[in-house]
Order: structure tokens, then sequence, then C-alpha cells
């Protein structure tokens, strides 16, 4: 299909003088910018030493992309026989969670890297505070779960959520931050419990469906959007307030 990005982020970045504001509220989004998939669906983002990597999938074929930064120039590419739910990079590794284990591949060139089977069959979501992978259990049906687990698969933690439904999550290295439909929440710590900051989506484009932390710069994207209507909002400096 066409270029992931209608401009390049110098471009983006050169209008309005450096930096555009979405929203008045805390954290400012800089930029918002359209992807334009390889197939029709979601598998979920990442980034890796500031570039953006994105899944999707028909009801066929899927593929992985690693793009050069946030521009539309890719860099290395997979087709993956599984279909996955979600994605985070740990290091110079890829994670990708479907319905049966956790898969790996090695960055840039997406060599197969060690995964580990799935606590539960309800995985549905993945993140990294940098040291550890945590994945998001929907539990069909009964209690939904967190689980804090070393990239060789021993869990570490379990933390019981009750019914949150999360459409997002990531964790900055100090703080879990999860999406409940379009509201995105940054906890004090690991408490699922306690928030130190909330905010709503401010555009109609769609509640988030993956998110990624870029460690090097602190900030925060979000996958918005739906079957050919896909975005990236980035949020400006969000990673350890």
């Amino acid at each position: 299909m066409g270029g992931m990005i209608g401009t390049m982020r110098r471009d983006r970045m050169l209008r309005a003088g450096g930096r555009r504001t979405y929203s008045d509220q805390w954290p400012v989004a800089k930029d918002v910018f359209p992807i334009n998939l390889a197939y029709d669906y979601s598998m979920g983002i990442g980034i890796w030493n500031g570039n953006l990597i994105v899944g999707s999938r028909s009801s066929s074929y899927r593929k992985i992309r690693l793009y050069d930064g946030l521009t539309s120039s890719v860099i290395s590419t997979t087709d993956p026989t599984r279909t996955y739910d979600d994605m985070t990079v740990l290091g110079d590794v890829l994670y990708c969670v479907s319905s049966s284990s956790t898969w790996a591949y090695n960055l840039p060139d997406f060599s197969t890297a060690a995964g580990f089977g799935r606590p539960t069959p309800y995985i549905k979501l993945i993140c990294n505070d940098g040291e550890n992978l945590w994945l998001y259990d929907q539990a069909g049906g009964g209690s939904q779960n967190l689980f804090k687990i070393t990239p060789s698969g021993t869990i570490l933690e379990t933390k019981s959520i009750g019914y949150l439904g999360l459409s997002a999550i990531a964790h900055d290295g100090e703080n879990l931050i999860t999406t409940v439909g379009g509201v995105t929440r940054i906890h004090d710590g690991e408490d699922i419990d306690t928030v130190v900051h909330q905010w709503s989506r401010f555009h109609s484009m769609g509640s988030p469906v993956s998110a990624a932390i870029d460690f090097a710069s602190g900030d925060l994207l979000h996958q918005v959007g739906s079957r050919d209507n896909y975005h990236i909002v980035q949020y400006d400096g969000v990673a350890k307030v």
C-alpha cells in the first residue's frame, strides 16, 4: 500500500515553528500522523532506538515493518506465520503476544529469538519496564491479571486488576500507563489502584489499540483508530513523571 506517513517527520516539525499543540491538557500531543498498514488490521506497535515498528494482518497475511525513525522509509520487514495481538521492544528484541505464546525477534533483522509460553490463554497486551515484560490477561469471564515476567518467561508477580478491560498498556520504567476506552491513566508506580494523572482522548479517531514508550525521549506513542484509519498520537515527555 502507499507510504506509511504522509509527510516526513522533519517536515511536520517545521510546520508551526517546530511543534504543534493538539490539546490544552497535559500531556501535550506534539504530533498526530496517519499510518497506512500493509494489511487491514493492527498487530500493535513498538519503538526500537527511536524507530517505529508496526504490525498488521489480514485474514490470510501478516507483516511487521521496522521504519527509519517516524518516516515512511522501511529498514526491514518480516512476514510472520502467526497472528499477534500486541508487541513491545525490550533491548534489541521484539516480543509479540499471540493466543498461544510470546514470540520474539532480534532487531533489526527479525531473526528468531527465544520466546516463551503464555501464562494463560487470554493474553492480549504486552509492554515492558526496561527490564521485564508485563502481560495483560483479559481472562475470559474471570478476574483480569497483569503478569510481570522475565524475558525468559519466569513469572515474577501477578496482579489481579478486576474487570478494567484495558485497550492499551505501557510502562515508563517507573509507572504503569493504562488505557481503558478513551481514558489513559498514569499510575503511582505499579499500583493499579492509584492514579497520579489521567486524560481523555481529544480526537475522534478512536481509542488506543496499542502503546509504546520511546525511552530515549520519554514520549508515549498511541496507535489509535480502526481498519483503514489508523493514526499515531505522540505525547510529549510522558515517561517517568
